[in-house]
């Protein structure tokens, strides 16, 4: 953390340096239209240096000397070669391109390249298409954007995970979902839910969120979807499910100095509620009688809905009015709570709309505020992003503030450093339960009969038993569905630092080196409040999970270009990874209160259940690639690398992936038809592995109770295997890439077949051994599938395009 704090503090502080290089302003227009083209490639020639173009067409470059060259080239359009002179602006037309499209995108280690050099599938989605409708999760704002790109959103509402998986699951018990990376640094993605194996039963699972909704869709300039292995094999073992990479904005995308502001609001309902029944109420055998929610009715207890048909006949209820002893009306419950007066029999009717009366009308506020500046050598950008999410299910919320801060300056001709750096916070009074139990509100609904009133549920607690009984209509089974958004909370609080920092030097004009650094460090403090009466604990709970997160990674590339002739070109990269990742997880627990309401554990009556876990893993790599360029029309890319994993046995703790990439531009190569304006075909093939989590090797002791004075120490369930090797995925895929009529239409078709090996997985064994399950290599997943994505221009004209 060190190298990455002194990295982004010399980035700050030579900002205000003079740089010896000179800066081209300038905008880039559509010929025809005169409209201003965003996201073009600008690319110094013989160099790395590129810029994309912002939303209107306007761009700022750094060059390396007076007389650079310029390459400009951008889908649909033909490729401009400017050399620059005295001159420091220059406004460039572009005109469409009918016999070849190049579009740059950012892959494996955030390298820039021609998507046409590609022999595999990228996708883009741009910070417009993030921006148009915001989302409090930044996963969901890819659905139905990328090809092969599968988006469930969470199911407990505001602030909820969402799972991504690219081109099906491909590992049995591992993770599916992708690597996330933010400018080249990979950051943590896990959904990591409250942990119930090792402490008292009772308390049900809640969704936290997964790591990659921390990122504000405001600070992201661009997302690019690696999909096969062929495209993420440098990531090493932990893309073998794909790679996200988020590029970040650093200032560049706009000109000069400036401020934006951003403001949005959605309100949310539920889509849709499950269809329930509306002839006949709570009970059994066509009977039903309220007596006390015990069972001392007729089938009053319990939870079917077989009771009489409903049909407004007089019937004794839970929320039946009635009065005390002292003639004061009050509801039923509270009589039979008493020992008073028998409750008055009130008419029998249905509720359609008791579900959908407890649900609210849901709210997100998203507000950002972004200062970008910047000279002829340096860009800088301030961003600050507020999110106030209110949930559906009342008393559920997510408050979320973002502070980011990112820049870029070219110190000399040959040096250049970057930096990035985003501290979040982001709270919760209370996270809604999953799952099949008496603390999830569906749960409750599931099993309510259809003639109760939700709404006479809102007052919950019984009268004169404030923060001791709740009030409700089953008392055996159930908890008031109000009572549990109010009162049995699962709050949290949670700070992340991201940052990362890079150096690049130009050697030569051919070899330059880049050093880069990174963190993702976080610490999750979650609290859970039970209230006494609640069903899974009548005497109360409380408790507290503390989960503290730390991956480092540093990296080293060196490379070097070249051509060899006219007509061919050469690119070789080599380098190598370090990564360390630490975790601490702890949790303690009292299942028992001494006094209503008061929540930490000198209140507990019973001694606390405690439990601990802490994780290290370390990866270090070393990886090479080479790029083959012949006539720009073939081009083909070799990759290797090496991992070594702490986390398998020493003697096969070392595993190596590969890809090759081929990519045919036949439009270059052969003369088409006039219809056809590109077209392309590419083939990949990859192999990458897989680790597992740390200590999966030896069985240890796990620590129990204490046994009065004495410490208990027991076998775990599980039987570990020292002798496990990576899981190993081939992967194969064929595309094309056509478009027609002067690029109107175009067609991206993909097949894929993946093949995944050496399964890590838990088989269950028979108790008798001593065990419930054995980790063990096994099992093969495969996955085919075809992508098509169809691009179509129906309309164009100087003033309106679709």
């Amino acid at each position: 953390m060190k190298t990455v704090f002194t990295s982004l503090c010399f980035c700050i502080f030579v900002f205000a340096t003079k740089a010896q290089t000179r800066t081209i302003t300038g905008n880039i227009f559509e010929a025809n239209t005169g409209t201003g083209l965003s996201r073009v490639s600008i690319l110094e020639k013989g160099t790395s240096n590129g810029i994309l173009t912002s939303e209107d067409g306007s761009f700022k470059i750094n060059v390396g000397s007076r007389y650079a060259t310029l390459v400009i080239s951008y889908l649909g359009y033909e490729t401009v070669e400017v050399k620059t002179g005295e001159q420091a602006r220059y406004n460039i037309s572009l005109f469409p391109n009918t016999a070849e499209l190049t579009e740059v995108v950012i892959t494996a280690l955030g390298i820039q390249r021609n998507k046409k050099e590609l022999g595999y599938s990228v996708q883009t989605v741009s910070a417009k298409d993030l921006s148009e409708v915001r989302q409090t999760n930044l996963v969901n704002s890819l659905a139905g954007r990328v090809a092969g790109v599968q988006v469930t959103n969470g199911s407990s509402g505001v602030g909820s995970s969402s799972r991504i998986v690219i081109r099906g699951e491909n590992s049995l018990t591992g993770n599916n979902q992708p690597l996330f990376v933010v400018d080249g640094v990979p950051i943590s993605n896990n959904t990591i839910t409250n942990n119930t194996e090792n402490n008292e039963a009772g308390f049900q699972e809640v969704d936290y969120g997964n790591g990659a909704a921390d990122i504000s869709p405001d600070d992201v300039a661009s997302i690019t979807v690696l999909k096969g292995a062929g495209a993420a094999a440098l990531y090493g073992s932990r893309a073998a499910s794909g790679v996200v990479v988020i590029t970040t904005k650093d200032g560049s995308q706009k000109k000069g100095n400036g401020i934006s502001l951003n403001s949005s609001v959605t309100f949310e309902n539920p889509l849709r509620l499950p269809q329930y029944q509306n002839a006949y109420g709570a009970g059994a055998g066509g009977k039903f009688s309220y007596e006390d929610g015990f069972g001392a009715g007729t089938n009053d207890g319990g939870l079917t809905s077989f009771g009489p048909k409903i049909e407004g006949q007089l019937i004794k209820q839970f929320d039946g009015p009635s009065t005390d002893r002292n003639g004061n009306p009050v509801r039923g419950a509270d009589i039979i709570a008493r020992g008073g007066n028998p409750i008055t029999a009130t008419p029998f009717i249905g509720h359609p709309n008791n579900v959908k009366d407890y649900y609210q009308t849901g709210t997100t506020f998203i507000n950002n505020v972004s200062f970008n500046g910047g000279n002829e050598k340096s860009s800088l950008r301030l961003s600050y992003t507020n999110l106030d999410n209110k949930g559906i299910v009342p008393n559920t919320d997510l408050k979320r503030n973002s502070l980011s801060f990112s820049g870029k300056s070219q110190m000399t001709e040959k040096l250049t450093i970057s930096g990035y750096l985003n501290y979040l916070n982001a709270t919760s009074t209370n996270r809604p339960s999953l799952g099949y139990g008496s603390e999830n509100p569906m749960y409750t609904f599931n099993w309510t009969g259809r003639q109760v009133d939700v709404n006479a549920l809102r007052n919950y607690w019984q009268e004169g038993q404030k923060d001791f009984s709740q009030f409700n209509s089953n008392y055996l089974w159930l908890d008031n569905p109000y009572f549990q958004a109010y009162e049995n909370t699962n709050g949290f609080e949670k700070n992340r630092l991201i940052g990362n920092a890079s150096v690049n030097y130009a050697i030569t004009d051919k070899l330059s080196i880049r050093l880069r650094s990174g963190i993702d460090y976080y610490h999750d403090l979650r609290r859970s409040e039970r209230a006494f009466s609640t069903k899974r604990f009548i005497n109360g709970a409380y408790r507290e999970d503390e989960i503290d997160y730390r991956e480092l990674n540093t990296d080293v590339l060196l490379n070097y270009n070249t051509s060899i002739n006219k007509n061919i070109s050469l690119s070789l990269t080599g380098g190598g990874n370090i990564l360390s990742q630490q975790s601490n997880y702890k949790s303690t627990t009292s299942s028992q209160l001494s006094i209503p309401g008061i929540y930490n554990f000198a209140n507990s009556k019973i001694p606390l259940v405690s439990n601990q876990e802490i994780g290290e893993k370390r990866i270090n790599s070393v990886y090479a690639f080479g790029n083959f360029t012949f006539k720009n029309f073939l081009f083909t890319d070799l990759t290797f690398r090496n991992d070594w994993s702490s986390s398998l046995p020493v003697s096969a703790n070392s595993y190596a992936y590969y890809s090759a990439a081929l990519s045919f531009i036949l439009s270059e190569m052969v003369k088409m038809p006039a219809s056809i304006s590109y077209a392309k075909i590419r083939l990949s093939y990859g192999k990458v592995g897989s680790d597992t989590d740390p200590y999966q090797l030896n069985n240890t002791f796990v620590f129990n109770q204490n046994y009065g004075s004495s410490p208990l120490l027991t076998n775990s369930t599980r039987l570990l295997n020292a002798a496990l090797t990576p899981e190993k995925l081939n992967a194969v895929e064929l595309g094309t890439e056509i478009y027609f009529f002067k690029n109107r239409l175009g067609l991206d078709a993909t097949v894929y077949q993946n093949t995944n090996v050496h399964q890590i997985i838990n088989l269950p064994t028979s108790t008798a051994s001593g065990y419930q399950s054995r980790l063990v290599n096994g099992g093969t997943v495969r996955s085919r599938g075809i992508e098509l994505m169809l691009k179509a221009v129906p309309i164009t004209s100087p003033s309106f395009k679709w």
